[in-house]
């Protein structure tokens, strides 16, 4: 035997129809919204932001990972910012950080080998530009062939047309 829709539940779907997110989207998000409510054994309209927080810091501890928090917590804000009309639900159910990995840094013997190895006197001057003024790939292939000298600054226009001045420094 089926359970009837609730009211509110049956909001949601509309909610989520009209917004035509994807059938598995819609089913998750039920099914996350479902499980909030379970967690706490209330309807999801009487629990509020410090509920959310209880549970997201319930989601963390049980070993999830941050994607899958991310999930449940973005199910969690339509609900409130959609369904209940709450606009401030994006600003206080917050998403989980990634932990950005540690870039390698490499020593500079490394750098040495990396630079001699390059096949000419044009190539080793550009990975050198490059590497000393910590410059990304699309950054070292837009500059200028004027000469720099050491210690000099150059203007590098980056990601998203941002224009920033960076040091060259010697690299060996």
């Amino acid at each position: 035997m089926t359970q009837p829709i609730t009211p509110l539940r049956q909001r949601m779907l509309d909610d989520m129809a009209i917004r035509r997110l994807a059938p598995g989207t819609q089913a998750f998000y039920v099914s996350a919204v479902a499980k909030f409510a379970q967690h706490f054994a209330k309807s999801p309209d009487l629990l509020g932001y410090e509920d959310v927080r209880a549970y997201q810091l319930h989601l963390v501890q049980s070993g999830l990972t941050v994607a899958s928090v991310n999930r449940a917590v973005t199910a969690l804000r339509f609900f409130y910012r959609v369904t209940m009309g709450l606009r401030d639900a994006p600003d206080m159910i917050p998403l989980a950080r990634r932990a950005e990995p540690m870039r390698g840094v490499l020593t500079p013997e490394e750098v040495a080998r990396l630079i001699d190895a390059a096949p000419g006197p044009k190539y080793r001057a550009a990975l050198s530009v490059a590497y000393g003024a910590g410059l990304r790939v699309a950054e070292a292939l837009a500059l200028d062939t004027s000469v720099m000298p050491i210690g000099a600054t150059i203007r590098v226009t980056g990601k998203r047309n941002k224009t920033r001045i960076v040091p060259v420094i010697e690299a060996v």
